[in-house]
């Protein structure tokens, strides 16, 4: 990717008063709706029209490797570089203030608020905690065979390895999350169900007003079950082994009946 980037600020911003909200959340998993509901609050600043892919800061940095670098979507996770903590964020030194200079050259970090998302937010949650003095980590999950069907299908990625992927990046998140001071989670399939509710609390979590605006969410979880019911048996019969055998982390995401397809399709159990 070549980009005409805005030239770094002279000198790091001060970010002691910005509170720092990182959307962290896979490729294809409903981040960029939130993205979207988050910045129209007059409070917030984000990077806008920047010319880069969904306006994320992964690519407007050059401090950090993107998940493009790191084998792209579907992929980025299982590189061990993709994996940051606040042991990364230390050791930037002055690299530190790069980083706030490049973002600084699209953010006014005078606002109350900045939003950040990008896919390797996922991974990399403790190392933006090192960085922002106050930060708060907003984590929206996605089903797995959803995000998996749709990643493969965009990028043509084996579908088996974009399972593997979700597996591999929500379970270093959740390592990871047992160090974060300010988290909150949710699914993509409880925000398409009831919108007022979980804007109303991501409002209370952030003590923002949020609105969902023009903005509307539909659960099409559904066309992917449908398809992964449609794969050849033995293949569908091995990938349902990985995802029993992930039981736990299924469980810890709000999974713990993943192969229930009315349900996380936003149709009523019968």
């Amino acid at each position: 990717m070549r980009l005409f980037r805005k030239r770094p600020l002279k000198a790091a911003p001060n970010i002691d008063e910005t509170c720092a909200v990182f959307l962290c959340g896979l490729h294809r998993s409903g981040t960029s709706v939130l993205h979207r509901i988050l910045r129209q609050n007059d409070q917030v600043d984000s990077f806008k029209d920047t010319g880069v892919p969904e306006d994320e800061g992964q690519h407007l940095q050059t401090v950090f490797p993107t998940a493009r670098k790191l084998g792209g979507p579907g992929l980025f996770a299982f590189n061990p570089k993709a994996h940051l903590t606040e042991i990364g964020a230390y050791a930037l030194g002055q690299r530190r203030n790069l980083l706030l200079r490049e973002w600084g050259a699209y953010i006014n970090f005078d606002s109350p608020f900045f939003i950040e998302k990008s896919p390797p937010n996922l991974v990399r949650s403790r190392f933006f905690q090192g960085i922002f003095p106050k930060s708060k980590f907003i984590i929206i999950v996605r089903h797995p065979i959803a995000v998996a069907m749709a990643t493969a299908d965009k990028w043509d990625i084996a579908l088996e390895q974009c399972l593997d992927h979700w597996l591999k990046a929500h379970q270093v998140y959740l390592d990871d999350q047992k160090l974060l001071v300010e988290k909150t989670m949710i699914s993509y399939e409880v925000i398409c169900a009831n919108p007022q509710k979980s804007l109303q609390d991501i409002s209370e979590f952030l003590n923002l007003e949020l609105r969902l605006g023009e903005e509307t969410l539909e659960n099409v979880n559904g066309e992917y079950f449908d398809k992964w019911l449609a794969l050849e048996p033995s293949k569908r019969e091995l990938l349902e082994s990985k995802l029993n055998d992930a039981a736990q982390t299924l469980k810890a995401l709000g999974y713990s009946d993943w192969n229930d397809f009315k349900h996380h399709s936003g149709k009523a159990r019968t």
